[in-house]
């Protein structure tokens, strides 16, 4: 139950955010961000904070980049145009989402916790980022079995869920939140990172 309002939570206000998108902006926009992160380095406190980027904003960094595809794919030369931050302590209905879910989940801990017995609450935090990226993935797929990617943009668009670092962990769940092939072009980015 936890966990679905929470979804249903980060759902919604991704889909206000992305339906705010002006028209004319939408026409060049190539892809979407869910940038997973611990709110103040706080496993317990995930946010999700969505935004997009645009051909010309990959344009115009290309210049500072090293090559197009990092001025395309690599978000720190993202327009940075934060949509909807999710979760955070702002977000008061968030943040008792995301503090039910982790209940639900069995993964809360204590700060007293922590200090007592930090292996294990650090193993529960590398649990906590797994499902939230999970949860994410679960958003964005539900976005577009809906139909609302394609509503806006006209076809459809990667949602990639990442934070700094872009690995394996991020291809898993950015797969999973795009249909087949969807999010190609990033996935050939990220493996031409390791060669």
């Amino acid at each position: 139950m936890a966990i679905n309002v929470l979804e249903n939570h980060l759902y919604t206000r991704v889909s206000e955010a992305l339906d705010a998108i002006p028209a004319g902006e939408a026409t060049d926009v190539y892809a979407l961000s869910f940038w997973a992160y611990p709110e103040d380095d706080d496993p317990r406190r995930q946010v999700l904070d969505f935004s997009y980027n645009t051909n010309a904003q990959a344009e115009t960094s290309a210049e500072y980049a090293s090559d197009a595809g990092e001025a395309r794919w690599n978000f720190a030369y993202w327009l940075q145009n934060s949509l909807a931050l999710i979760g955070n302590l702002e977000d008061s209905v968030g943040a008792r989402a995301r503090q039910s879910w982790l209940n639900s989940l069995r993964l809360n801990y204590s700060d007293e916790d922590e200090e007592n017995d930090f292996e294990r609450c650090n193993q529960l935090a590398r649990k906590i980022e797994r499902e939230f990226w999970q949860l994410c993935a679960r958003v964005g797929r539900r976005l577009h079995d809906e139909g609302l990617v394609t509503a806006k943009f006209g076809h459809g668009l990667p949602i990639l869920i990442h934070n700094q670092e872009y690995d394996e962990r991020v291809l898993d769940v950015t797969r999973k939140a795009n249909p087949d092939g969807v999010c190609a072009e990033f996935e050939a980015w990220v493996n031409s990172l390791r060669t």
